[in-house]
């Protein structure tokens, strides 16, 4: 199922959505002398009855492309 549509799911059960845990599967960069980085995860849930995993590849940056800017959310990426 296309990433885009499995969001928009997920969106329309927010109100029975319950997270359950969430797996680290791979970080790379990211690291205090780094701009950017990713994340690669699994969020498991439970919706409308049923369990569900998301999986998601995110990309961080730092706030005003600075070193000592904040971690920043900026997108999610294709997974592989």
């Amino acid at each position: 199922m296309p990433l885009a549509r499995r969001r928009r799911e997920l969106l329309a059960s927010l109100g029975q959505l319950h997270w359950q845990r969430l797996q680290i599967l791979a970080v790379t960069a990211g690291a205090p002398h780094d701009l950017s980085g990713t994340v690669t995860f699994e969020a498991h849930y439970f919706a409308a009855g049923q369990r569900g995993v998301m999986r998601e590849c995110s990309l961080f940056g730092r706030e005003g492309h600075s070193l000592d800017g904040g971690w920043l959310y900026l997108e999610a990426l294709e997974l592989a």
